[in-house]
């Protein structure tokens, strides 16, 4: 006869990922500025009002992006592919990008992390053409934010 996770102790979110679906938004102010928006996710300590620190440091948990972050303690930001006006011929930007940390799932929904909020930006980038994936230079369009609430979390 199997047994239930619960009965036999097992965190059925053991070896599970984070994974953060970024869909789209509304429609967005019209600024002739606005021509490839993207939406950069950060994950806050609200308590230290820094990046959340990885489990282990010397892991990266990027790799899924080809970011190499084995040289930072904490999880930095990640950013979608910019969404082009032009191209997709709509003003209602839609990524529908999927932002994965590979991190454990339970590390950012135990109660020790009840202080972890993710930050949205949706920023517009000033066309560089020595190097046009350059994103560094960029400007704030809107953002938001969203509180992880234990009572909420569903398998």
């Amino acid at each position: 006869e199997p047994y239930s996770d619960v009965e036999t102790g097992v965190d059925p979110h053991k070896d599970k990922i984070l994974g953060i679906s970024v869909h789209r938004t509304d429609r967005l102010k019209t600024d002739l500025r606005l021509r490839h928006p993207f939406v950069r996710v950060h994950i806050i300590d609200v308590n230290t009002r820094s990046y959340v620190r990885k489990l282990n440091p010397n892991r990266s948990v990027l790799h899924y992006h080809n970011i190499n972050d084995q040289t930072q303690d904490f999880i930095p930001s990640v950013s979608t592919e910019p969404y082009d006006f032009n191209v997709n011929r709509s003003t209602i930007p839609s990524w529908e990008d999927m932002i994965v940390i590979d991190e454990d799932y339970s590390y950012f929904t135990t109660v020790q992390q009840q202080n972890v909020i993710f930050f949205f930006e949706i920023l517009e980038y000033f066309n560089n053409p020595q190097n046009p994936t350059d994103r560094s230079n960029a400007f704030p369009i809107a953002w938001s934010f969203l509180k992880v609430n234990l009572t909420q979390i569903r398998d």
